[in-house]
């Protein structure tokens, strides 16, 4: 049942970042500064990463090199110099997530959080939204959802937390 419901997470979290298109916007009248109801496409790497946690799994080199590159991306596309500093204090986190301890990764995973909460809220992306779990004492970012899924304690409390 948990492999069904971290699947249908993910099916999930790739449909709707996959619908996204800019084709028919006028990109030219758009602000650069502004990024107000902002896609968070950008964020689909740390959508896995969470998949990975809520199964207690390592994500591989390569999915984090994938929420590196992403971050990196959207350094250099947004012109807003706070955007920047925060997103260059977010990859620190990710770089923090190498290795092979997934005490030291959920640690990473929560400050990388902490960083991209308010972000997402201060730029309005959509399509995702914050959850806290109160025995944990954490926060996260996951698809808009009528399930939580925590990644702090998959094993213990799977669904404790709330929209916040």
């Amino acid at each position: 049942m948990k492999s069904l419901i971290v699947f249908l997470t993910i099916l999930i979290s790739s449909t709707v970042f996959a619908s996204h298109n800019h084709k028919d916007m006028n990109m030219k009248n758009m602000k650069t500064t502004s990024m107000n109801k902002k896609s968070a496409n950008f964020l689909a790497p740390y959508f896995i990463l969470h998949a990975k946690l809520i199964k207690d799994q390592l994500p591989t080199k390569k999915e984090i090199k994938a929420l590196e590159s992403s971050l990196h991306k959207e350094i250099k596309a947004t012109k807003d110099n706070n955007s920047q500093k925060e997103l260059k204090k977010a990859e620190k986190f990710v770089e923090a997530m190498k290795g092979n301890d997934i005490k030291k990764l959920r640690a990473n995973f929560f400050e990388l959080s902490k960083v991209l909460i308010p972000f997402s809220k201060k730029h309005q992306l959509t399509g995702v939204q914050a959850y806290y779990c109160p025995m944990a004492k954490k926060s996260w970012l996951q698809n808009q959802s009528d399930i939580t899924y925590n990644p702090y304690m998959p094993k213990q409390m799977l669904h404790c937390g709330s929209k916040i």
